[in-house]
């Protein structure tokens, strides 16, 4: 966790006391960690192996959203308003987390109240990167929100200077995670391939050129801005 950029920012005393809170879970391959609608049960933080977070507007109907790759932290949303989870997480494969329970987290904030500071910059991370989605849908073109797409991915809501090459990813769910169809974007994603860019393999894409893939996203206006605060400031 100390190459995660919220918590690597946070004072030391608050990385002691979450340590001494956390417990670490193993979760196998495919199996469900919890889902649309269940309680609020605390903080997670993926230590090692990859997830699945999935949207389900319907029952039964599910896209996938995002992939997550070790260190990211999720699950906070419920902490701040009480409420049921909003997504399905599910273990892309075997996993090791950092479960922080919500009781346990609950009673550390109530004693040491300054702490939600640090705890609304990781919600805020977050939203920042919805915002960002939202223009997307709007403003770029097929290319661009295809590249950003992969390089998002590529993340795991992790950092831009920490990317993996190779993905996870069939064509089928990168058309999900962008709202569109498969026909949609293969054109786009042959041409990715003719420019060296990406090679296509079954259920897998891998970025050969990030930095070219950089600049179809125009990730200097994209993420003008790309370094977590420093929490640990007054």
């Amino acid at each position: 966790m100390r190459g995660d950029p919220w918590f690597a920012g946070l004072p030391v005393e608050l990385q002691t006391d979450l340590q001494g809170i956390a417990l670490i879970k193993h979760i196998k391959a495919r199996t469900r960690l919890f889902s649309r609608g269940d309680a609020p049960s605390g903080l997670y933080g993926l230590l090692a192996g990859s997830l699945w977070v999935f949207s389900e507007l319907e029952p039964g109907s599910e896209g996938l959203l995002t992939p997550l790759h070790a260190p990211a932290w999720f699950g906070e949303v419920g902490l701040f308003d009480g409420l049921c989870r909003t997504h399905n997480v599910e273990a892309g494969t075997d996993c090791t987390l950092l479960y922080l329970p919500q009781t346990l987290l609950t009673r550390l904030l109530e004693q040491k109240p300054h702490y939600w500071r640090y705890l609304a910059l990781l919600l805020t991370q977050k939203l920042r990167w919805t915002f960002l989605a939202l223009d997307e849908l709007v403003r770029a073109s097929v290319e661009v929100r295809l590249a950003r797409r992969l390089i998002f991915a590529s993340m795991g809501l992790g950092s831009l200077s920490a990317t993996r090459d190779s993905l996870e990813l069939s064509q089928e769910t990168l058309a999900q995670m962008v709202g569109m169809s498969r026909a949609s974007i293969s054109p786009v994603l042959r041409q990715f391939k003719a420019r060296g860019l990406v090679r296509l393999a079954y259920g897998r894409i891998h970025i050969l050129d990030m930095a070219e893939l950089k600049k179809v996203a125009d990730v200097d206006n994209w993420l003008p801005t790309t370094k977590m605060p420093d929490s640990r400031l007054p």
